[in-house]
């Protein structure tokens, strides 16, 4: 009789839990919603930051070629780049949107700016190197990297150097 008892008890707990973990679509659908308005009117800072978002609570394809667009829209030449790649890489040869991911792809790739940090022979060895504040590690030095355009820093930190 306890074994009775316990599985009634347990199969609701499970379904809730599972319920739990199952992401609510509506918020994502609300800032896409909230996305395209902002682009249709012009607005693409609004929209990229709406759909950037919506891309983050529920990853589409819809959403990753919208944000793509605008982010070319407002110069992030680099980041739209990447998000065509990346949308080129997941949708089926049958999709539609697959031959205008690459072709958006494509006419980017020429303009996207391209930035490689080389430390020179001398440098310490224990010399860490940031680009907007994120390490390039040794692999990645002397390696070119997209870019968007306008400013960047690069930092170089060693201990016991200035």
């Amino acid at each position: 009789m306890n074994h009775a008892l316990f599985a009634a008890v347990a199969i609701p707990f499970t379904c809730s839990v599972a319920l739990a973990d199952t992401p609510d679509p509506a918020p994502a659908e609300t800032l896409f919603r909230q996305g395209r308005a902002s682009a249709d009117a012009g607005d693409y800072p609004r929209a990229c930051a709406a759909f950037a978002e919506s891309l983050r609570l529920e990853p589409a394809p819809g959403t990753l070629l919208n944000l793509g667009d605008c982010e070319e829209h407002i110069g992030r030449l680099a980041s739209a780049w990447g998000h065509f790649l990346r949308l080129a890489s997941i949708l089926p040869a049958t999709d539609e949107r697959l031959e205008i991911a690459r072709e958006r792809a494509g006419a980017l790739a020429p303009r996207v700016p391209w930035i490689t940090v080389v430390l020179p022979p001398d440098a310490p060895h224990d010399a860490r190197v940031f680009r907007d504040d994120a390490e390039i590690a040794g692999a990645g030095l002397a390696v070119p990297w997209p870019v968007d355009p306008g400013w960047h820093s690069v930092l170089v930190v060693a201990p016991g150097h200035e």
